[in-house]
């Protein structure tokens, strides 16, 4: 009986000792809600976050070519922040929270325009700089784009 015990033990160490654990990258990803768009088109910029630990402060930094793309409208989609705000003539977003918090999943929307007056057409890009900041006020943002093309 020993014998038996014994070498089931062994097979689940065994077994337990192959599996490899992966830690899961935080990512930010940004989706236009239209790879083409023609000249005097609207347009939305999403910001999503996943597998980021709980979040307490964000600031966005939006680089676009404005002789290209006019900003109409920037919002936040997280859920009652303590401050927040959306600049367009600087093209900063801010919010805080008192405590950190959850906040995976669509964080901002920035609504963008193709400038009607265009003597050009061609892919642009919309550059977004992030800083996130958890509960130790440590940056644990990374930078993502999102390209377009205006025809």
């Amino acid at each position: 009986m020993k014998k038996v015990l014994a070498l089931l033990l062994c097979v689940a160490l065994a077994a337990t000792s192959f599996v490899t654990v992966f830690a899961v990258e935080p990512k930010i990803v940004c989706t236009a809600s239209e790879g083409d768009v023609e000249i005097g088109d609207t347009f939305t910029v999403t910001i999503s976050l996943s597998d980021y630990e709980p979040i307490k402060a964000a600031g966005i930094l939006f680089v676009v070519d404005q002789s290209v793309l006019e900003v109409i409208s920037g919002e936040w989609l997280v859920s009652n922040p303590a401050l927040s705000d959306f600049n367009p003539t600087y093209l900063t977003a801010t919010f805080a929270y008192s405590s950190a918090q959850d906040i995976n999943g669509d964080i901002f929307r920035l609504t963008l325009k193709a400038k009607s007056d265009l003597s050009w057409v061609g892919e642009t890009y919309i550059q977004i700089q992030p800083q996130l900041m958890n509960q130790d006020n440590e940056d644990v943002a990374t930078e993502t784009s999102v390209t377009t093309t205006v025809t």
